[in-house]
């Protein structure tokens, strides 16, 4: 569909009876007016002509003019996924997230570890005992934190040897 193609409604119509014609939600045309109002015109067409997501292109409408007009250039989501494993770089989509190429459970893994470095930190840097700490926690989590503690452990003495959790019974 082009821009041109664009259905055309003439006179005062609700956004409601809009989104009854248009077979959308009424948040959908409330994004639409929004990106009308406050987008550039290629953001519009691009809406029409590339299929970028009405969401999407509210979301750019946000920025200014010249940040608009960037991000519009940029790949989808899809493409940027596509382009950065091909690439091995990290590649920007236009909805304002870079994505490095990683398969989905790598980048998971990833974020994993530096939850858990950051976690470490946090414990290694806190001001107070041990005892004290665990004062504070109420019983449940108190008891479920037991619980977990040896294998949390173990996953840390793995971990510091360079091991895999896997690589002991």
């Amino acid at each position: 569909m082009t821009v041109a193609d664009k259905p055309q409604i003439r006179g005062q119509i609700t956004q409601a009876s809009a989104a009854r014609m248009m077979n959308v939600s009424v948040h959908s045309v409330q994004l639409a007016s929004f990106v009308t109002k406050h987008g550039i015109p290629e953001l519009e067409a691009a809406i029409w002509s590339d299929g970028l997501p009405i969401s999407t292109a509210a979301w750019i409408a946000r920025r200014a003019e010249a940040e608009q007009r960037r991000l519009i250039q940029l790949p989808s989501p899809t493409q940027a996924r596509r382009q950065a494993r091909k690439t091995g770089r990290p590649i920007e989509a236009r909805n304002g997230k870079t994505y490095d190429g990683l398969p989905r459970e790598q980048a998971r893994a990833d974020k994993a570890v530096s939850l858990i470095f950051a976690a470490v930190e946090i414990l290694a840097t806190t001001p107070i005992s041990t005892a004290e700490g665990l004062s504070q926690l109420p019983d449940s989590l108190r008891r479920k934190f037991a619980d977990l503690l040896p294998d949390a452990i173990e996953f840390l003495n793995h971990l510091t040897k360079g091991e895999s959790k896997n690589d002991h019974p």
